[in-house]
């Protein structure tokens, strides 16, 4: 995975499919004190409910940063409530929303 191999490349650990509360995270670093990172292939408003329910099982009890990151949606409508949806999920001082352009 790249995001793996760019962590790796700047001397971070980084490992895929961490066994967490309920789940598998998909990749935990140790970049900025621990990281859980949530991938989807698109961004769309269900899936970063989905990925912010999915962290927040995960983050139970420990002090993790989290990042939710995925392409943007084909659709503009779509985007325009997936935009709304990580803004309010990023209201958690812990949550990141990175959308990748493609």
């Amino acid at each position: 995975m790249a995001i793996v191999k760019r962590f790796k490349q700047y001397g971070f650990e980084a490992r895929t499919e961490v066994k967490f509360n309920g789940g598998y995270a998909d990749i935990v670093t140790d970049w900025q004190g621990g990281t859980i990172i949530e991938v989807k292939q698109r961004l769309t408003h269900k899936k970063i409910y989905e990925a912010f329910g999915q962290l927040n099982l995960y983050g139970l009890k420990n002090d993790y940063k989290f990042i939710i990151t995925g392409f943007y949606p084909n659709d503009l409508e779509e985007q325009k409530s997936a935009k709304t949806i990580a803004s309010m999920v990023e209201q958690d001082e812990r949550v990141k929303v990175l959308f990748i352009k493609g």
